[in-house]
């Protein structure tokens, strides 16, 4: 018995024996694993940080690849200017995104090992928001910049793609046409001006020569008669001591003398003998010239108002110019007539008429005093061959000009 209970003690100790190795590999076991646990918990924050070192060190690359994507950009909006702006934005996110993704898998230099094994844990570690959070700033980033860049480089294209063509055309016709109105406008008022001033200038210019007038007039009342007969061959032959021997009579003419050769030497026509009455003959011999009526008009004109500028105190007598006869009687010359016709005569005579009124001068017609009915011309009875006058002519022409000389 007591051998048995020997025995059975020994066998007792044996199995707490064994129980307690038992309970000591249990406790080393546990203790074994949670230093396996500590020290991987201990990698996977150290994986965490290399994680968020290696991030680090890519958000200083990113931001230098930002600077040259953004230079990049900049030309790629140059040359491509009929892409939109999402399709631009778009293209450089997913770019951005790809090359994240492959940054990603660099460690800028750093190899990481990692026990396979031990760490089972980590295959499920979810670093998605790290990317996510890193494409979401990036992309706000560069969608900013590119809209800035946009407003910056393409404001003017914008509003010039917004404003019609036809609104240009119109505001294009509106400037032109303000701009002929301002013009019109300044040139009228300038006109106006200059209008103005020449007014003013005659005014006084008149006032002047009326007051020079009155000086010379108060002065020497009373003006030498000298009597001025000015004129071709049939004034020339006008025996004027003869028939105004009571008169200071003058004669100043020339044998074919025409009213364009009288305008050009008034000078030593008239104005040397400073007459205080001219009676001009002038105009036949311009038709043997073949001068037209409107030619003797136009210089008859111009004598008038250079004598009344240059010799205001002469009165101005223009007689009308002689009819001529053309007939067949013997004693008509043809050569002398030279191609002379009265109607021609007449219709000039009616136009020097009009310019004497005109001009506020004295026409004489003896163009009706010398005329005959029955003769159809020049009276026969007062010329010698048809144009030069007898002295019977010239008896009717001294009768007619003495009533102005009272």
């Amino acid at each position: 018995m007591a051998e048995e209970k020997i025995v059975k003690n020994t066998n007792s100790n044996k199995k707490n024996n064994n129980t307690k190795s038992n309970n000591k590999k249990k406790t080393k076991k546990k203790t074994n694993v949670k230093k396996n646990n500590a020290e991987q918990l201990k990698r996977v924050d150290s994986y965490v940080e290399e994680i968020e070192r290696t991030n680090n060190f890519k958000k200083i690359d990113i931001e230098e690849i930002e600077k040259q994507e953004e230079i990049e950009r900049q030309t790629k909006l140059k040359e491509e200017s009929n892409e939109t702006v999402e399709e631009s934005i778009e293209k450089e996110f997913s770019e951005s995104k790809e090359e994240d993704i492959k940054d990603l898998n660099k460690t800028n230099g750093y190899d990481l090992k990692f026990d396979d094994e031990r760490l089972t844990e980590l295959d499920s570690l979810d670093t998605s928001f790290l990317e996510g959070r890193i494409n979401k700033k990036s992309k706000e980033k560069k969608a900013k910049k590119i809209n800035d860049s946009l407003k910056k480089d393409n404001i003017k294209e914008k509003v010039e793609r917004n404003i019609p063509f036809s609104l240009k055309a119109s505001l294009l016709v509106l400037c032109i046409i303000c701009g002929v109105i301002l013009v019109a406008v300044a040139s009228a008022y300038q006109l106006n001006s200059i209008k103005e001033d020449k007014k003013k200038t005659e005014e006084v210019n008149k006032k002047n020569t009326s007051k020079e007038i009155n000086k010379d007039k108060n002065e020497k009342k009373i003006v030498d008669e000298n009597y001025l007969f000015v004129g071709d061959i049939l004034t020339k032959e006008y025996d004027l001591k003869e028939y105004y021997s009571d008169s200071p009579v003058v004669n100043s003419s020339n044998d074919s003398l025409t009213t364009h050769e009288l305008y050009d030497n008034l000078k030593n026509y008239i104005y040397i003998y400073n007459p205080s009455k001219v009676f001009i003959e002038v105009g036949t011999f311009d038709f043997t010239r073949d001068d037209s009526t409107v030619t003797i008009v136009k210089y008859i004109s111009s004598i008038i108002k250079e004598i009344k500028n240059n010799r205001p105190f002469a009165e101005i007598y223009v007689e009308s110019i002689y009819p001529i006869n053309d007939s067949d009687d013997e004693i008509i010359k043809s050569e002398e007539v030279d191609g002379r016709t009265n109607a021609v005569i007449e219709n000039a005579n009616k136009s020097i008429k009009e310019i004497c009124e005109e001009n506020d001068v004295t026409y004489i017609d003896l163009y009706s005093d010398l005329y005959s009915e029955e003769d159809e011309g020049l009276k026969l009875d007062y010329t010698t061959d048809g144009f030069h006058l007898s002295d019977e002519g010239y008896n009717v022409i001294t009768t007619k000009i003495k009533r102005y000389l009272k």
